[in-house]
């Protein structure tokens, strides 16, 4: 897959799950945007959440050593995961299956540890907070972040995974910048959780085909190089 069908899979992801940003995230989205003093706060929140996502992305990429030869099985590990997590949170979008619970539960674990510190960055009163609020919200656990996060790792270099975080990043925005009336109002809309679960749950099938191309196309090569020698 090239960058740009990449960079685009990953904005439609994040858009996509943006229902699931708004019940998970709605509610600090609205606190905060009570609480600023500007709409240069509500920026600077969103701009360290997403700086968070690309930050994470570059840890685990590089951790894993994806841009390395050996990383291929890595990758098709991530991708594997990805389109797991990826048909869970559709279908617990589109037909309510309650199926992020245990996926969100060791994150929140980890949520525990860190959410203490939050408490010295109030009350968010400079540009310097508002950031590093907006860092901290971005380990917030949810398995969307981590479907995405997975899906970018098997996208195959360090760079394309932080490229494709911050795209996806940037998919969430448009419902979490907007008033919580409207966001909620169109999150209410009958069919639009089943159609965004539906393309969620694309997307996953999309993932589990591009994983067994490979070796289908393994198959037919050797079978093909079989009937040239036997020739």
């Amino acid at each position: 897959m090239s960058l740009e069908a990449s960079l685009i899979a990953a904005f439609i992801m994040g858009f996509s799950g943006g229902v699931h940003c708004l019940v998970m995230c709605g509610g600090i989205g609205s606190a905060l945007a009570v609480a600023a003093k500007s709409p240069y706060y509500l920026g600077l929140y969103q701009f360290g959440r997403i700086t968070s996502y690309v930050v994470v992305a570059l840890v685990f990429a590089s951790l894993l050593n994806i841009s390395t030869p050996g990383g291929h099985s890595t990758m098709a590990l991530m991708q594997g995961l990805s389109a797991i997590l990826l048909l869970a949170i559709g279908l617990h979008l589109g037909f309510r299956w309650n199926s992020l619970r245990l996926i969100e539960a060791g994150g929140a674990l980890f949520w525990a540890r860190i959410r203490p510190y939050t408490q010295k960055l109030f009350p968010v009163d400079s540009g310097i907070k508002a950031f590093a609020f907006g860092l901290v919200w971005g380990w917030l656990p949810c398995g969307l972040v981590y479907s995405a996060l997975a899906w970018s790792l098997s996208q195959g270099s360090i760079l394309t995974t932080a490229a494709c975080m911050f795209s996806f990043g940037l998919g969430t925005l448009p419902w979490l910048l907007a008033s919580s009336g409207l966001a909620k109002s169109l999150a209410s809309l009958p069919l639009l959780r089943p159609a965004l679960g539906v393309i969620l749950i694309g997307l996953a099938l999309w993932s589990f085909y591009c994983l067994t191309l490979p070796f289908f196309s393994g198959d037919m090569a050797v079978e093909n190089s079989e009937h040239l020698h036997h020739h």
